[in-house]
């Protein structure tokens, strides 16, 4: 399977961005995001200076950040990067591993006929719900409603969810397409519905949408205690793991 260079053709698509964060990318490589108007979206996905320049180059940085932001820590970034965020009150906040999948065969089979597609301000208000009671995002105002709205219609980026009886979304899960490939993001399920093998069919559906795109793989960064074994058993193989570090709030 591994024979397509699946981290040199993410590293050359811009990453997914939080709705309203500000991204940027320096010469050497570099990746993130500065928050947005709600503090959310502070981010250093990827690191790539020099170690002798990390003192400088934090400094000057961090200055543009409004919200200290979660940094995510990879085998190509800056040597010594974990050590130097635990040294700045940094914590290890989880641990995912890069997993990919390019068996089409699969793909064909994955449409659910319960799963749709986030089309309307309501069905994007009921995930955001979701994703406030999982992951404590915030419950999208109006306007972010319309702006995150008009980005799903206007790019290759796709939301799916399963609804519930009761204007609640059971779950719900992303995917981008970028130049032949896929990003899978976002997969949740309500507590309440969980060990239904809600999680497990939007990754399939998921597939089968990758597959009606023409796309050559998927990836996911899953986090290694919950999604990852159920990857795994799906026929994805882990390239490698990152750990994503954050700052912790001030007590009190």
């Amino acid at each position: 399977m591994l024979r397509i260079d699946y981290v040199a053709r993410m590293e050359a698509d811009r990453p997914e961005f939080w709705p309203g964060s500000i991204p940027w990318q320096s010469d050497e490589g570099s990746v993130g995001s500065y928050p947005g108007a709600d503090g959310y979206g502070s981010s250093i996905q990827r690191l790539r200076i020099a170690r002798p320049n990390l003192p400088q180059w934090w400094a000057e940085a961090i200055g543009s950040y409004a919200v200290w932001p979660v940094v995510t820590v990879g085998p190509r970034d800056t040597e010594g990067l974990a050590e130097w965020l635990v040294a700045h009150g940094y914590e290890l906040m989880e641990r995912q591993d890069l997993m990919v999948q390019d068996n089409n065969l699969l793909w064909e089979q994955g449409h659910r006929a319960d799963v749709q597609e986030v089309d309307t301000a309501p069905d994007l208000h009921m995930v955001s719900q979701l994703d406030h009671l999982v992951f404590q995002d915030p419950v999208l105002r109006e306007e972010d409603l319309a702006r995150e709205l008009a980005r799903l219609k206007g790019t290759g980026r796709h939301q799916f969810f399963i609804a519930g009886g009761d204007d609640v979304a059971r779950a719900a899960a992303g995917l981008t397409s970028f130049s032949g490939w896929g990003l899978l993001w976002g997969g949740e399920t309500h507590p309440r519905h969980r060990n239904q093998g809600l999680y497990r069919a939007l990754v399939l559906h998921r597939l089968w949408r990758a597959h009606q795109d023409n796309l050559d793989f998927v990836a996911v960064y899953a986090n290694q205690r919950t999604s990852q074994p159920i990857l795994a058993h799906l026929g994805f193989q882990t390239l490698e793991s990152v750990d994503i570090y954050r700052r912790p709030a001030p007590s009190g």
